[in-house]
């Protein structure tokens, strides 16, 4: 098994502690898997992992774990950075069982005991930094999504949050002024020694619940440190001038405090920050104070939680008094007006991975490239975030060399700091290359960049099989030619042989007559070849996706043989589904690629590119019956190339047995009729489905004519080719 996961981040300054590089690093991966039921099927841990750099700030990393005997139906859940944690819940897990063996144990009691702890600083030093925790997990219903996936990318969420403090009252150039203060210390109190590694899970599945944390995940026991007297606090110093303290305070997760006025009965104890520093009252005179700091809102009355992933940045904007005398009366202040103003930035880090930051405002974007389909109204949006009063606004954009004016860069709000940033093609690139363009953001005279990247329309004709589907008798097996190469055995322009849309039966394209017989069954996925034309099973389901009208579905994703839910697109037993699907399966056709019936977009943009004929004449001819013919190796005088090439064959060039990379050929092959299976026009016309139904009776195909290629919608009981199209 291989995959990426993604680290959360961005670039900020860092003061003497974990810079954003050793952030996001990551030294080990434990493996936990578990089946549809949620019970524990295997356990591995792998330190085979590759840092791949995303952008300067950021980066994925890359591993792989062999072994895995558990590939469907399953929950992969990934553990960054924690192994001693999964250790001990395994053991916890192996106590608790009355066989001693943690498999079989469920996951949210695996996900309970799955917890770290630290009654201290957590250790930020260059040398002996201790690395973050992360959790992730994906989903996996077939073997192939998990072995033949290599696009997936999992993300991670941090265990931890951060404080990032920055004094905006700092004394200039060292010389202080009335109103000035000198932050000296950042205490932490009341804080939990004690966080679940997992985010927020359901209580029956222990699924982890999608999307950003709202709410913290806390353990049963928190193991609450609170404070009474001195040396209950955490405390961060500051060196002489240091005007700010990054990347240095990571906490477990706190709930938000819910009483806080001074006559409040039992007042919660949850996690705050005392500022302790020097008030400047002039320039020469100055008292030493604690100042009591709250996570709340701007309205500096709603309070809220601290969050694993998330960034609370501090601004010490303004200092109009005196403080406390000492920790103790600050720490006991709740709800008293403070002297110390602040501003709050929160950000998750999940999604804002990139920021520039002048020491007083931020301005942060989720990626700093974008690459857009080719395709008209491409769209991307991007998280942008920023604390400047009045948000962010698109700049400018500067254009290269291969056009202007085909973006549209704006913003989903505008004046709103947390609007995303909406990019969309305004036309298709039908150039020969790629086209980039820069996109400028500002919030006041903070600057950042996005390179946009629409990629070229490529043609869609090499995706495409070399051949319709075809009986080969001498391996007992339904096949297709793929490569050039293959070409040689099963030529472009064999006839192939018949399918009823979504059946598994295929039925040879010629006979002693042109009366359908079952003699001329050539494959049953069941075994069974007994039917009459009108028994061969075929899709005739009328829910959806197979009555929606939709020429971008692909009907069979999922199809079980009773609905589209976690199934391999086919089922045997009922000898229905994606024939192109099942040849896969079965291995015959070489391995490695992933071939489905093409939607009709599919087949659309093929025709749209070129269409031309052959100069085979589409007269009605009746192949001969020989063994070869019967098994739909019939080399079919008419037909069309299709596709980017095909504007260049020419009618001259006859039949084609190999075709060019940009173009498909698609024989004059005929049909079977849906009344009574007979042949149809061999040589003349020619029809092959693809996957999408128009209606809950017709579905689409591709229709071969002298005159033109056309999109037809037709009844699902014709006999027609197969020409499979890779995933």
């Amino acid at each position: 098994m291989g995959d990426t996961v993604s680290v959360p981040g961005m670039k900020a300054p860092s003061t003497r502690a974990l810079d954003s590089t050793k952030e996001q690093e990551i030294a080990e991966i434990d493996v936990v898997i578990f089946n549809t039921s949620g019970e524990l099927v295997e356990y591995h841990r792998t330190t085979d992992i590759k840092e791949i750099v995303v952008t300067p700030e950021s980066s994925d990393w890359q591993f792989s774990v062999g072994g895995i005997e558990n590939g469907s139906n399953i929950t992969v859940t990934f553990i960054a950075n924690a192994s001693r944690e999964v250790l001990r819940a395994l053991r916890a897990l192996e106590d608790a069982s009355s066989n001693g063996s943690y498999i079989g144990a469920h996951k949210t009691e695996f996900l309970k005991e799955l917890y770290s702890t630290n009654e201290g600083k957590w250790n930020t030093s260059d040398n002996g930094y201790w690395k973050i925790p992360m959790y992730g997990e994906e989903n996996f219903a077939s073997n192939e999504s998990i072995y033949d996936n290599p696009t997936l990318n999992t993300p991670l969420t941090r265990m931890l949050a951060k404080v990032d403090v920055v004094n905006g009252k700092h004394p200039k150039n060292n010389t202080p002024v009335a109103g000035d203060f000198r932050l000296t210390k950042v205490h932490v109190v009341h804080y939990n020694a004690c966080g679940t590694v997992a985010p927020t899970w359901h209580s029956g599945t222990g699924a982890i619940q999608p999307g950003p944390s709202v709410a913290p995940n806390i353990p049963t026991d928190p193991r609450k440190v609170v404070w009474t007297t001195a040396g209950d606090e955490l405390t961060y110093e500051l060196i002489q001038d240091q005007d700010q303290l990054m990347s240095e305070i990571y906490l477990f997760e706190c709930q938000a405090q819910s009483k806080m006025l001074p006559s409040a009965s039992n007042p919660e104890n949850q996690t705050r920050l005392v500022f302790e520093g020097d008030y400047y009252t002039s320039a020469t005179e100055h008292g030493h104070y604690f100042y009591p700091v709250d996570f709340n809102e701007e309205n500096g009355k709603t309070y809220i939680p601290l969050l694993r992933n998330n960034r609370y940045h501090f601004t010490i904007t303004g200092v109009t008094g005196r403080g406390h005398d000492n920790l103790g009366e600050a720490v006991a202040a709740m709800g008293v007006m403070s002297n110390l103003k602040t501003s709050l930035l929160v950000v998750d880090e999940s999604d804002i991975r990139n920021i520039v930051w002048n020491g007083e405002y931020f301005l942060g974007i989720e990626k700093e490239e974008v690459t857009l389909d080719a395709a008209t109204n491409s769209t991307v949006n991007i998280k942008c975030l920023t604390n400047y009063a009045a948000g962010w606004l698109v700049d400018r954009t500067e254009w290269g060399s291969t056009g202007s004016d085909w973006l549209s860069a704006v913003p989903a709000s505008v004046g709103n700091p947390n609007s995303d940033l909406v990019l969309k093609a305004n036309t298709a690139n039908s150039g020969t290359s790629d086209r980039v363009a820069t996109v400028y953001l500002k919030a006041g005279r903070l600057i950042h960049k996005i390179t946009v990247t629409q990629r070229q329309v490529l043609p869609i004709a090499p995706r495409f099989a070399r051949s319709n589907v075809v009986w080969d008798a001498a391996n007992n097996r339904l096949t297709f030619a793929t490569t050039a190469a293959e070409n040689a055995t099963i030529p472009a322009n064999v006839q192939g042989v018949f399918f009823k849309w979504g059946s598994l039966v295929a039925v040879s394209p010629t006979g002693t007559s042109a009366a359908y017989n079952a003699n001329q069954i050539l494959f049953s996925a069941n075994g069974t070849k007994s039917y009459t034309w009108a028994t061969i099973p075929y899709i005739k389901e009328t829910t959806a996706p197979f009555n929606d009208n939709d020429e971008n579905s692909d009907d069979f994703a999922g199809y079980n043989g009773v609905n589209n839910v976690d199934g391999l697109g086919y089922n045997i037993s009922t000898n229905k589904g994606d024939i192109c699907r099942y040849i896969t399966d079965r291995g015959w056709v070489p391995s490695g690629e992933r071939w489905r019936l093409p939607k009709q977009s599919e087949l659309d943009a093929l025709m749209a590119e070129a269409s031309v004929k052959n100069s085979g004449g589409f007269n009605v001819t009746t192949s001969p019956n020989t063994p070869f013919n019967v098994n739909g190796f019939w080399e079919v005088p008419s037909g069309r190339w299709l596709g980017k090439g095909a504007a260049t064959a020419g009618a001259s060039r006859g039949t084609e047995q190999v075709p060019g990379n940009s173009s498909v050929y698609f024989p004059a092959g005929g049909s079977r009729t849906s009344g009574d299976g007979d042949t149809y026009s061999p040589g003349h016309n020619g029809y092959s489905w693809s996957g999408s139904s128009y209606n809950t009776v017709y579905s689409y195909s591709v229709g071969i004519y002298e005159s033109y290629s056309s999109k037809s919608a037709l009844t699902r009981g014709n006999g027609y080719t197969v020409r499979c199209i890779r995933e």
